[in-house]
């Protein structure tokens, strides 16, 4: 029913925190942690790349839930809602990395592996002329969109290209629930026609019983004041 807050999706929460205990597991494997057979062991399973699969499975459940029980005539409020739930969140993981590479960019310590080739000053400047460009920085602000990292000279947060995947269903969803009257189901029509319940006032007689004493004229007979004492006609 729509509006119910009975979210049967709950219990996922523990499993979803599972996930993103692989996701992270993956990244510090591959970035930070100690080579050896720890690391050759775990790298080939990518246990992250397949949660965040099993993440976007998750998603579409709780998302289609949410937009046919919480938001089926309020698309508005279905987009407001995933705004807030990405982008302030977005903003402050942008800001922390923007200061810290600001920072060992600084320290002239910033390193590009796709530009590892460069000498250090060449590669001082590079960071400074593009990565902190004013117009790269505020690329990088909408980078949750989906097609804005085809303007980035440098994505600060890199896997926010998760983000953009699932905000391409998020908007699919939200211009499903623009289409009026969208999946209800069309009522069948009443055998008795459009009025249903009661036969014609005409079949009726006092008090909703049926009609008695018709004659040849076919009219229905009701008590009522007669000369005759006989009951009168309508």
């Amino acid at each position: 029913m729509a509006g119910t807050t009975n979210y049967r999706y709950r219990p996922f929460g523990s499993f979803r925190l599972f996930l993103a205990f692989l996701v992270v597991l993956q990244h510090f494997i591959a970035n930070a942690g100690p080579l050896g057979p720890i690391c050759d062991y775990f790298l080939p399973y990518r246990t992250g790349s397949l949660a965040v699969s099993v993440f976007f499975c998750l998603s579409g459940f709780v998302i289609a839930e949410a937009a046919t029980q919480v938001y089926p005539d309020k698309p508005a409020a279905y987009l407001a809602n995933r705004s807030l739930r990405i982008v302030p969140h977005h903003i402050v993981t942008l800001a922390t990395a923007v200061a810290i590479l600001a920072a060992f960019n600084t320290w002239g310590t910033l390193r590009f592996p796709e530009l590892g080739h460069l000498d250090m000053a060449s590669l001082h400047a590079m960071a400074s002329l593009h990565a902190f460009d004013w117009s790269n920085v505020a690329a990088n602000v909408l980078g949750f969109m989906p097609g804005v990292n085809r303007l980035l000279s440098f994505d600060f947060v890199d896997v926010i290209w998760a983000v953009r995947v699932e905000m391409v269903f998020y908007f699919l969803v939200f211009l499903v629930l623009l289409v009026p009257n969208r999946g209800q189901p069309r009522r069948a029509p009443s055998p008795m026609g459009k009025r249903q319940g009661a036969p014609p006032p005409a079949c009726l007689g006092p008090c909703g019983t049926p009609a008695s004493g018709r004659g040849t004229t076919g009219r229905a007979t009701v008590p009522g004041p007669s000369t005759s004492g006989q009951p009168g006609r309508l």
